[in-house]
Order: structure tokens, then sequence, then C-alpha cells
């Protein structure tokens, strides 16, 4: 295989992919191959207007609140330690029982998914909250 690799890069600096037509450009995929032919009308229309499957929305909420959650983490892990103790382990406090409401999201996502592929792992609260004194 390392010659289709010598062949490719010689038409790279030759610039035989310079005058490409969308070049610079997103590939436009406007219908999946995959999908049947019979439900492509179908899917076309829904996608076209705005509407997604039920659980791919679930896993783009569910995937922002997460990261949320750990830019709120890190915050915390950024302030210096001379702060108030009790602040401190109430922040830890909130930040556990969010956890726990995420996991529980989590959980009923897991269980809508088509494939095990798609699900999301569970967050493990000990690591998330690890430097946090």
């Amino acid at each position: 295989m390392w010659w289709v690799e010598e062949r490719i890069a010689e038409a790279i600096a030759q610039g035989q992919f310079e005058n490409l037509s969308g070049k610079g450009k997103p590939i436009r995929w406007e219908e999946n191959p995959f999908t049947p032919p019979e439900m492509r009308l179908a899917f076309h229309l829904l996608h076209s207007h705005g509407f997604t499957l039920p659980w791919i929305e679930m896993q783009q909420e569910l995937l922002a609140e997460k990261e949320k959650l750990r830019q709120r983490i890190a915050r915390l892990q950024q302030l210096s330690p001379s702060g108030s103790e009790l602040w401190r382990e109430r922040e830890k406090a909130q930040l556990e029982a969010q956890i726990r409401e995420l996991n529980q999201r989590i959980r009923r996502y897991n269980i809508q998914v088509p494939l095990m592929r798609f699900q999301l792992p569970i967050l493990d609260p000990e690591a998330e909250l690890e430097g946090i004194r």
C-alpha cells in the first residue's frame, strides 16, 4: 500500500489537486447512503426542517451539560485553598449532586439509544472532583 501513498504525494507535488471543484468547502451529503430507499424522502424532509431523533437531541444536551459541569469543577479547582472551607464543601456537595443527577439522565439515555456504541459513559464523582480540597 505504500505505493498508493507515493502516487498521492506525487500528484499533490504536481498540483493535480489544486483546481478541484469545491476545494476548501465542506462536503455536503444530501442523503445518507445507508438509508433504505423507501425512507429517504421522509428523512430528507425531517432533516431539512431541523428535526432529529430524540435520542440525538438528548445526547447533545447531555454532552453540553457534562462540559459545563467540568468547566465549573475546573474553576473551583483553580481557586486558592485559602477560601472558606464551608463554602468549598457546599460547592463540592452541589457538584456531587449534579453528577448524580447527570448520571441518572445518562442511564435513561443509554436505555434509549439503538446501538451500544452511542451510549455515554457514567461519570465517576471521585475522579471528576479530584483536586478540589
